[in-house]
This record gives C-alpha cells, structure tokens and sequence, in this order.
C-alpha cells in the first residue's frame, strides 16, 4: 500500500495565479509592465512637479501664445513672414527653413558619400588614400567646429560683393551665394506640363522595353538634354525668363540668395555626414561576397557594369539600415546651426521662449517637431529597405 502510494502521488491543484506564473509569455511581459510603470511614475512626477512651480510662479500655460505677434525679424526665409506675423508663423518658418537645409544636405551627403565609399576601394592608390583622408579628416572633427571653420571662410575669405566670383550668372562673395532664378509665365503652364509628361513616358518607355543595362548611361543624358532643350525653348519662345543676380547700389537684386549661414550648415552638414556614409559604403561593398565580382567578370561585365547591377544592390541590403541612423543624425545635428546664426528652427524656438517665457511649450514644440521628422525619415526608409529586401519563397 506504501508503495502504490509513492508511485502515485497525490495531485495538487494549480491555482490559476500559479499557472500564470509559469506561463513563459506573462513572465515575458512584466519586466515591460514594470519599465511602463515606472516611466509613467517619473513623467507623472515632473509633470507635477511643473504645473506645482508654474502655479506658485503665478505662471501661465498654454499654446495660446501662438497666435500672438511675433514682433521679431528673421533674415532668411523661404516662406512669406514679417514681424508682424504670429508665434506660430515664425515656428512654421523655422520648421520649414530646417527641412530645406536637411533636404539639400541628405542629397548631397548621400552623393559625397557613395563617390567617396566606392573610390576608398578603387585600384588607383593615390585616389584611395585621397578618399580614406577625407573619411579620416572629417569623421573625427567635431561638426560645430567644422560648421564655424566654413562660416568663418564665408563671411571672410570670400571676396566682397564688388568682386564676387561670377560665372553664369551665378555670384559667390562674403555676402551669400545667387543664383539665376526660372520664372515662368502663365502660358508656359501648358508647355512644362507636357515636358513633364514626355519625360515620363520616355521613361516608361526605357524602363520597360529597352535594355536598362546598356542604356542606363544614355537615358541620362537623354534626359538631361530634353529638359535643358525645354528650358531653352521656354526662355526662347518668352513663356519664361531667367533672373539674374545684379549687383546695384551696394547690394545684389534680384535671382535667388543663399545667405553665409545657409552656405556654410549646408556645406558642413553635407561633408561631415558624407563621411559617415562612406564609410558605410565601404563596408557594405566589402560585405558582398567576393565570388559575385568575380562571376561578374566572367561574363564579360566591365568593373563599372559590376559595380553598378551586381555589388551595389547586394551591398544596398547592408547599407540601408546605418544609413537610416545617419540620415535622422543628419537632421538632428542642423540645429547646430544656431550656433552660426541660421535661423533654423532652435534659433527661433529660443527667440521665441525668450521673449514669451513659455520654456515648457517651446521646448516641447521643439521635440515634437524633430521626433515627426525623424519617425518620418525611419518611415520611408523602412518602407524603401522591405522593397530592397531579398525575397524568398
């Protein structure tokens, strides 16, 4: 009987707390309840803490103060404002003034750095060792100092507007850099709409129908040359008209400015981040296996044709995940240019919370501006990197 006993024991009963407990899943999820908890604490606790101090202080709080007027100037803008324009207004120039620069700067960024990526493993060593410098150089200099050594060579070494450099119509001095602007008539509405619509179909037309390998070089220039022969049809048949940059009564009218600031962030930004992304390059190049070069080779395929259909699109799989990061780090880092006077959208968040007293509203507009823009970035290149992803059955 004893022994029927110890080789059946009894069966007790789980709670059903305890069978909880051994499930791997809710284990799983209280470290993270926890984390949520107490985040939530100190987020609780400062925003206590705040609305007790501003009471106290006999503060106000609020995004009431946005309508107000700004009664502040802001020397560069690329959309319509003026001091009498409201808080909001200024924020939404800011905001726009710091997309156009990161929008200029990811694009050359992005060519600097593929150029510079490719030639660190090109056969000719004296171009190597010049492009392995440059990542060298720039990688490791801080960006606030190389954004005050390029301001300090616009607003000085430059030549004076009097004898500013100028070469089609395009004017470099200590002043800014002008540049033609296109101005088109009403008329020509019509006409750069079909442009437009020939472009595209020319292009559907290669994409589809000719052989993108051997004409990818010649569609380029195919394009390149339709679109300055519709320019200079345009300008000629007078339903458009360039604008030149003139130097009269001590200053320049006319084209399009871009002032010493704006020249010297988007410079800075462009070489700085370029030299992150060569680096990315590099190594994404040397991530493809070396057998796909060389079965490339074996079909005949010159090292650019190599280059461009087989190693780059392997390479592109490694390349786009840090490139993301350096992109988000790009936008991020345009607000340094406060430091040189571009009235990005810090500057004028600080114009703003100075003359207001609004720190936790600006601050806090401020945030949300840059983590829209950044959830934004990681949006489209997450999406651009599922349709570079290798597909498998």
């Amino acid at each position: 009987m004893a022994m029927h006993e110890m080789q059946n024991p009894p069966v007790v009963a789980i709670s059903e707390t305890g069978s909880l407990w051994w499930n791997r899943r809710f284990r799983a999820w209280i470290p993270q309840a926890l984390l949520i908890l107490l985040v939530g604490a100190v987020v609780w606790f400062f925003a206590y803490n705040a609305s007790l101090n501003i009471s106290r202080q006999k503060l106000s709080f609020g995004l009431d103060f946005l309508s107000r007027e700004a009664g502040f100037g802001i020397g560069e803008t690329f959309i319509d404002y003026s001091s009498q324009s409201s808080f909001a207004r200024a924020f939404l120039t800011g905001l726009v003034n710091t997309i156009v620069v990161s929008a200029y700067a990811l694009v050359l960024a992005t060519v600097i750095g593929f150029a510079v990526g490719i030639g660190s493993l090109s056969t000719n060593q004296a171009f190597r060792r010049v492009c392995l410098t440059y990542v060298a150089l720039f990688r490791n200099v801080p960006l606030l100092l190389q954004l005050y050594l390029w301001y300090s060579i616009a607003t000085g070494l430059l030549p004076t507007p009097a004898e500013a450099w100028g070469a089609f119509g395009v004017q470099i001095s200590r002043v800014g850099v002008f540049l033609p602007m296109l101005h088109l008539q009403p008329t020509a509405l019509s006409t750069v709409a079909g442009l437009v619509a020939a472009i595209a179909v020319g292009f559907a037309v290669w994409r589809y129908v000719f052989d993108r390998r051997a004409g990818v070089v010649a569609f380029l220039a195919i394009l390149a040359a339709a679109m300055l022969a519709g320019t200079i049809a345009l300008v000629g048949a007078g339903g458009a008209f360039f604008e030149l940059p003139v130097w009269q009564k001590f200053r320049f009218n006319g084209g399009i400015k871009f002032s010493p600031e704006f020249s010297a962030l988007l410079v800075g930004l462009s070489i700085y981040s370029g030299s992150f992304i060569a680096e990315i390059v590099r190594t994404g190049i040397l991530a493809v296996k070396k057998g796909q070069k060389e079965a490339a080779q074996a079909l005949g395929l010159s090292p650019g044709q190599t280059m461009r259909y087989i190693v780059i699109p392997q390479a592109s799989r490694v390349i786009i995940p840090p490139l993301t990061s350096q992109y988000l780090n790009l936008v991020k880092n345009s607000s340094l240019g406060v430091a040189i006077g571009y009235p990005d959208l810090v500057s004028i968040g600080n114009t703003t919370l100075n003359i207001t007293g609004r720190a936790i509203e600006c601050v806090t507009i401020m945030m949300a501006v840059y983590l829209s823009l950044s959830l934004a970035i990681s949006a489209a290149m997450n999406v651009y990197n599922k349709k570079m992803a290798l597909r498998t059955r």
